[in-house]
Parts: C-alpha cells; structure tokens; sequence
C-alpha cells in the first residue's frame, strides 16, 4: 500500500513540473522512468488554450500573401466595365464598384494610366488601384457589403536637388547622366533658348549646373519641380538663368536681371540640322539656278511641329507657290516670320492670334522642296534678314524696385550651384546657400 502511494506522489509530482514546464517538459519526462522499479508510463494531456502571444503570430501574417496582382494599362475608350471584362473579372464587378459611395471616382479614366488588380485563389477580385497619377489613387476594396471605395492623395514634401555635369555628347546624355529627368532637361534647355543655339555653340567640356525644386512623395520624385536656378559655360562665356515671380507670373533673368526671354525664339523647330542658310546667291536644286535664298531651312522628318517664333498674327495661311503650304505672322508693326513647305497647318486659322511657342504646322516638302524641311524666314520691316544673325529684342528687366531681392536671390543660387554634389540628392545642402537670406521665401 506504501508503494502505491509512493508511485502516486511521483506522478503527482510530474504533472506539477509538467504544468511548470509545458508539454515540452513533459515530453522529456515522460521519455524517463517515474521511479528506477517502474515500466515507463506515458499520459495523453489535452493541449493548452494558445497565449496571447502564440495567437499574435497570426497577425504577422501578410492577408495579400496569396493574392495575384494584375496591372492593366487604360486605353483610350476605355471604362470600367470594359477593363475588368477585359481583366477577367466581370462586368458585373465594376457595376458594383461604380455603386458604391465615392465610385464616381472610377467616371473618368485617363488614357496611360495604370490598375493593378488583385485576386485570390478562386480568381475573385478582392481590390483594386486605380494610379489616377503619382500622388493620386483611387482604391477599391471587397467588404462583406460590397465594396468601400477611398481616394488616396500621397503627402508630398519639396526638396531642393542640385544637378551638375559637363556636356561631352549631348546636354541631353550628359544631363542624364547627372541624374536629370528628360523633362528637366527640355526645361533648362527652353530657358537658355534665347540664347544658345545647342546643335551648333555647345563645345566638349561645356559645364552645366541647374537646381530645382522637386516634389517627393514616398522618398521618390513625384514630378519634374521648378527650375530655380541654372548655369552653362560654354569656353568663357557663362550663361545664367535665375527665377524669379515678376506680378504673379514666372520669369527668368540672367545674373544682371536681365530678362532671358527675347521678343523671338531662335529656332522654329526642336534643332536637327540646318540645310541651307541665308545667301544672296544660292544654286536652287530644285530650278537648278543661282537664287537668293532668304531664309534658313531646317532639315527635320516630315510631321515635326513647327513652332511661332514670336507673339503675333497670323496674315497669312495658304498655299503660295514654290513656298507650298506656308505662314505669315505679323510681330508688331516692325517684324514678320514666315515658315514655308508645311506638309499640313497647325489648329490656327488666318487672323488668329498666336503665342511664342505654339504649334502652328509640320515640317513637309511641298512647293518646290527637294527634301523635307522648313524654309524660315525673318523680316524687320519687310527687308529680309539672317535668322541666324539678327539681334533679338528683349523684353523689359527687373524694375528697380525689386533688384534688391532679386540680387539676394542671384547670391543665394550662385553659392549653391557652386557647392559639391552629394551622393543624397535629398540632403538639406540648401541650407547652406539660403541661411544668409531669406530671399527665397519669394520662391514659396
């Protein structure tokens, strides 16, 4: 009978270290005798109720981990119903997104845009969103009731980047290779238009620098920015651009505060080469004669845009003889441009006004052409002149009133292009050329 009590008190008190240690203890005890006189003896315990710390582990785990992402790009024509047929989902999905509160949101898809789709294992369309733009998403979720549709702007801070590099190739390889987007390039180049002609003045070794102020939007960049400053040397020659907000309205002035806009741009086409220039005697391959040739001609394929050098009118839109389809705009009492061989006429009709910088037609080969090319002409009251030589007019400079800050502004951008570039273009280098004034505040 003392045995048996004995044997008892044992498992008693196995099952207390069993409590004491979890099944991981018991494991290990009952793989042992109770007593060295005793078979081994196992016992089947139910398992304990999950802690609350063995229940958070389900929360680690990613709801989407199953799911598959879908991206559709929007085409023109497209709607909903249209994408999710065309996506597998159903026309009867996007009716019931459109349903919902706020899937007015889904009214107007814009062409080039992306969705991203997502399912799960039955193929069932659980979310969708709708990249109206880089900062802008329109999601789509499936709940019990249907679907809760939400608009997503992304916050955005803006930074000041610094960008610099010599033009070895191109200022558009080169600017690239400095980290520039395509269109902060385009940017920098229609600044300095005026005064540099890029297909024939840049040299190997032209240096370049350009600050903007980009948006950021989850670290990356969420646009283009605003060019604040920009600087070319070209041998000795150093071209400047600084901006600055004259009545509401932005402009750029050189470092004296000079305006950069000219009452004309140079070219009339994006530069690709120039076939003929201005000549008092010319061989015309066409008639096979020695001709005037009054104008400039810009080799570029047909359909290139061809822009207005200059606010004006437009006189002139027809046919005229061996200019072909050809364009006159009057500047003003003193000047006119004249843009012939168009192979078609931009949306502006004769009489319109026009803007520096609008499309008034394309390149073509009509009238006498032997090629594809704009023949440009540029008159000062009604006498022909070299495009190319001509002395532009410039618009009105700083007022007085207003160099004092500009000036500020001019020392705060110059000391900044001229610090080193880090590899964090998101640095707050700024800082260091903007401390000394509060100029910049004209920039917000």
């Amino acid at each position: 009978m003392m045995a048996k009590n004995s044997s008892q008190s044992t498992l008693w008190r196995s099952l207390t270290l069993t409590t004491l240690f979890g099944l991981t203890g018991l494991v290990a005890l009952v793989s042992l005798p109770i007593e060295a006189n005793l078979p081994i003896q196992t016992f089947e315990l139910p398992l304990p109720t999950p802690t609350a710390d063995i229940a958070a582990i389900d929360d680690l785990v990613d709801p989407e981990a199953d799911l598959v992402s879908q991206w559709v790009e929007v085409k023109n024509g497209d709607n909903l119903g249209i994408i999710m047929e065309r996506a597998g989902a159903g026309f009867s999905v996007a009716k019931q997104i459109m349903a919902s509160p706020n899937g007015e949101h889904f009214n107007k898809l814009r062409a080039g845009t992306h969705m991203e789709l997502k399912f799960d294992e039955n193929n069932q369309l659980v979310a969708l969103n709708y990249h109206f733009s880089t900062l802008n998403i329109v999601s789509a979720e499936r709940t019990d009731n249907g679907f809760a549709v939400q608009q997503i702007i992304k916050p955005v801070e803006s930074r000041i980047v610094s960008y610099t590099g010599t033009i070895d190739n191109s200022l558009y390889i080169d600017g690239r290779k400095a980290g520039m987007q395509v269109q902060q390039i385009m940017d920098m180049a229609d600044i300095f238009a005026w005064d540099i002609d890029f297909g024939r003045e840049i040299q190997p070794g032209t240096a370049f620098n350009a600050i903007f102020d980009v948006p950021f939007a989850d670290g990356k960049a969420a646009g283009t920015g605003k060019l604040l400053a920009a600087r070319i040397t070209i041998g000795k020659d150093e071209h400047t651009a600084f901006w600055h907000k004259v009545g509401g309205a932005n402009a750029y002035f050189n470092k004296d505060g000079n305006s950069l806009r000219k009452a004309f741009n140079r070219n009339p086409v994006d530069y690709v080469r120039i076939t003929s220039g201005f000549s008092k005697a010319r061989f015309h391959p066409v008639l096979h004669e020695i001709r005037a040739h009054k104008g400039v001609d810009y080799g570029a394929p047909i359909g290139t845009p061809i822009h207005a050098t200059g606010d004006g009118k437009i006189t002139m839109r027809g046919w005229s003889g061996g200019y072909g389809n050809m364009i006159t705009i009057q500047h003003g009492q003193t000047y006119s441009t004249v843009y012939g061989h168009m192979s078609k006429f931009g949306a502006y009709q004769a009489g319109a006004n026009v803007k520096q910088g609008d499309v008034i037609g394309y390149v073509g080969m009509t009238g006498l052409a032997s090629g594809p090319h704009l023949h440009y002409e540029f008159r000062i009251k009604g006498q022909h002149v070299d495009p190319l030589g001509v002395k532009l007019t410039e618009a009105i400079p700083i007022a007085a009133k207003e160099k004092p800050l500009f000036m500020k502004q001019v020392v705060a951008m110059t000391e900044r292009m001229s610090l080193p570039i880090l590899d964090d273009v998101a640095t707050d280098v700024a800082e260091a050329a903007t401390q000394n004034t509060a100029a910049l505040a004209n920039f917000e």
